[in-house]
């Protein structure tokens, strides 16, 4: 019976892996929210799934992660409205939910990394403490499992 539950936990586990993978690979990303400018819709320390944006698709009203040029790190804003500048370029205008005017600069689509898919509350923090204590954790997981196999060839 033990060795049915950890067969089913393995496959499981490996199942989890290659559809991350999968969705990795297609451009699928995993970002933690740091601010509260989108409250209440998505709350501070969220898990947010994104996927590649699709220029082809209107995307007025929904929510972009974007990374704007001279500003350290991304931004997650609703998109209030497109339009084309003077000189042919498509450009967006953002806003944060919970603020009460639209972001000064201009996102250009280049500089979107995705377009919002879901969010898990709190578990943003959750995947910051991992990755920030990879080394660690990956150490501690080898250890535990050296120690489970040594016991099991005890058996």
């Amino acid at each position: 019976m033990k060795q049915a539950i950890s067969f089913t936990f393995l496959i499981l586990a490996l199942l989890t892996f290659l559809l991350f993978c999968f969705f990795y690979t297609a451009g699928w990303r995993f970002n933690t929210v740091m601010s509260g400018s989108m409250e209440p819709t998505i709350d501070r320390g969220a898990l947010v799934v994104t996927k590649p944006l699709q220029i082809s698709n209107g995307i007025v009203n929904k929510i972009i992660l974007f990374d704007p040029k001279n500003y350290d790190g991304t931004i997650l804003h609703r998109v209030k409205k497109e339009h084309i500048e003077k000189d042919g370029t498509l450009v967006f205008t953002t806003k944060g939910d919970a603020n009460l005017v639209t972001d000064r600069v201009v996102v250009y689509p280049n500089e979107v990394k995705g377009v919002y898919v879901f969010h898990v509350p709190y578990l943003g923090y959750t995947a910051e403490f991992v990755q920030k204590h990879l080394v660690w954790i990956s150490i501690l997981l080898l250890v535990l499992l050296f120690v489970c196999v040594k016991k099991k060839s005890r058996l």
